[in-house]
């Protein structure tokens, strides 16, 4: 098999995975909904995340994490610590009045945004396992440092593809219109799909 033939597969995979909803996913939208330049920032943290995750994948993260249990425990536990601590901070917040201007007439806070998709990213140990799993699979012990960079480079770009087109698509006028009406609910939704990732993330092993 060629090295292109072993991209393609790696691409083709990592395609499907980033598009199953998941805490990225919610996190981009949730911010989306408010702003675009805010739903943009968070997938730039997630665009990062992803990065730092492949990146540390193809330097041999396997054998930090056959060796040191309690290293992807740690990140386990903080990553569901996160998740929940997002989803009632939206929960709380959801008890606000919305807001009458609509979210991209006000200026975008986006640092928060940015850290939130970055810390979504890197709480999720699945992140990893997958990583390391793809890499031992697709590509061969053997395969070249360039190989391993162009894998890289190629699981970032499809990442950023992907979650700028959902900060574009949730941050449309109509969405945003109808954030506006429903706020207090689509806040306590959201909170909660992201508590129950929480748990759901803190119970696997």
């Amino acid at each position: 098999m060629t090295d292109l033939s072993q991209l393609a597969i790696m691409a083709g995979i990592w395609a499907l995975v980033v598009m199953s909803p998941g805490p990225d996913f919610v996190v981009t939208m949730s911010r989306a909904i408010r702003s675009r330049r805010a739903g943009l920032a968070a997938a730039a943290g997630i665009v990062a995340g992803t990065a730092i995750w492949a990146s540390a994948s193809a330097a041999g993260l396997e054998f930090v994490l056959a060796h040191y249990r309690w290293v992807a425990e740690a990140v386990r536990l903080a990553g569901a610590g996160y998740l929940a601590w997002l989803g009632v901070r939206m929960i709380v917040r959801s008890r606000r009045e919305p807001p009458a201007a609509p979210a991209d007439d006000r200026p975008a806070r986006l640092g928060p945004a940015l850290r939130a998709g970055l810390l979504a990213d890197l709480g999720n140990p699945k992140a990893a396992v997958f990583w390391t799993s793809l890499f031992a699979a697709v590509l061969p012990p053997a395969a070249p440092g360039s190989v391993r960079m162009a894998a890289v480079v190629v699981a970032v770009t499809i990442a950023a593809v992907w979650y700028c087109a959902v900060a574009c698509a949730f941050s449309v006028a109509v969405v945003t219109r109808w954030y506006r009406r429903a706020r207090t609910w689509a806040d306590r939704v959201t909170g909660g799909v992201l508590i129950g990732l929480a748990a759901r993330l803190a119970t696997e092993h």
